[in-house]
């Protein structure tokens, strides 16, 4: 038998403890006592499927937030990844722009010295051609006059031809 002493709040001239007493029994011999009592069980009970209860809303709740912990971390993944593409894609535009503008101010600038040489090309022909003009034009005044001289000749020519033909003409019709 065990014995458990309790506190009483009463007033009277009793004893402030009160004494009470529970059975247990002992089933076998190497095995504890085990109370009987069934309001201890009902309580034990009670307390044990609040206890799950709990433990189950408890687990409840914290896989609830597990999943949005998970969604919310995919969510950051797809946008990390938008922005990691995004940000892809602009360097690459970026680069492409770049380049562009470095191979045309490139182009420009080689291209920029052929055209100077060929304008200077140009240039020097033309002043080449502009002297040679003005050395030939003695040439070609000498090969003109000539040339009138001889077509003139000839015109005369034709013309003494001509009258003599005429006059040739008008003695056999007489």
């Amino acid at each position: 038998m065990s014995r458990i002493i309790k506190q009483s709040n009463q007033t009277d001239h009793q004893s402030p403890y009160t004494l009470l007493l529970h059975t247990f029994h002992k089933e076998r011999d190497d095995e504890p006592f085990v109370e009987t009592n069934e309001a201890v069980k009902a309580q034990t009970d009670t307390l044990v499927q609040n206890a799950r209860t709990e433990a189950n809303r408890l687990l409840d709740e914290a896989n609830a937030e597990i999943e949005a912990a998970k969604t919310a971390i995919q969510n950051e993944r797809l946008a990390a990844e938008e922005e990691a593409k995004r940000l892809h894609e602009q360097a690459r535009r970026s680069g492409e722009e770049e380049g562009y503008r470095d191979g045309l101010a490139k182009g420009q600038s080689e291209y920029a010295e052929q055209i100077a040489q060929a304008t200077e090309v140009v240039q020097s022909a033309r002043v080449d051609y502009d002297a040679y003009l003005r050395h030939a034009e003695v040439d070609i005044l000498d090969l003109a006059s000539a040339l009138a001289k001889e077509m003139t000749n000839v015109t005369m020519q034709e013309q003494e031809g001509y009258a003599s033909f005429l006059k040739k003409s008008n003695s056999r019709s007489s």
